[in-house]
């Protein structure tokens, strides 16, 4: 699966929050696909292998994004992560253009919403 532009543009730049946003957009957009797997009216899934598929998903996305937020070394490299992320979104059959233009609603440089970057020291870089 090819990622969406908006995260791969995002692992180029260097900034850990430029990083960060793109992945809570990433989880944004994951929690809509979710949606997809339950019963309408109900409280009931339909598809509880894919629901789990995606809440395994996030769950790695998330500790991605605090690894990124606190600086940690912990972790995939990013060009691993992003391997195992194309191979993941792949196996929950999401359409690339579809999860990109969930991705792109609300795009930071639309919304206001500016990155902040901070140092080790809790001052501004």
């Amino acid at each position: 699966m090819m990622l969406p532009q908006i995260l791969t543009d995002a692992f180029h730049d260097e900034s850990r929050g430029r990083k960060a946003l793109a992945l809570a957009r990433l989880l944004h957009a994951l929690g809509l696909v979710a949606r997809r797997t339950y019963r309408p009216g109900t409280d009931e899934v339909s598809d509880p292998v894919q629901l789990r598929r995606i809440s395994e998903l996030t769950h790695r996305i998330a500790t991605k994004q605090v690894q990124l937020l606190t600086a940690s070394e912990a972790g995939m490299p990013d060009a691993t992560f992003l391997q195992f992320l194309a191979e993941a979104l792949d196996e929950i059959e999401v359409r690339p253009d579809a999860l990109a233009e969930l991705m792109s609603a609300g795009h930071a440089e639309d919304s206001g919403i500016r990155v902040v970057e901070r140092d080790g020291r809790g001052g501004r870089t």
